[in-house]
């Protein structure tokens, strides 16, 4: 999967990104089913 991705014959669709403090928001957004792709959170 990693060498795919590396080509870019996959491709990972990132719907948003959240802060480590936007968490919550994060599992909220999720769990209402609004997220399109994957759901990111940065630690910083």
């Amino acid at each position: 999967m990693a060498d795919l991705c590396v080509a870019g014959d996959l491709g990972i669709h990132i719907d948003r990104a959240f802060t480590l403090d936007e968490t919550p928001e994060a599992l909220a957004y999720v769990g209402e089913g609004r997220a399109l792709g994957k759901v990111v959170v940065s630690v910083t």
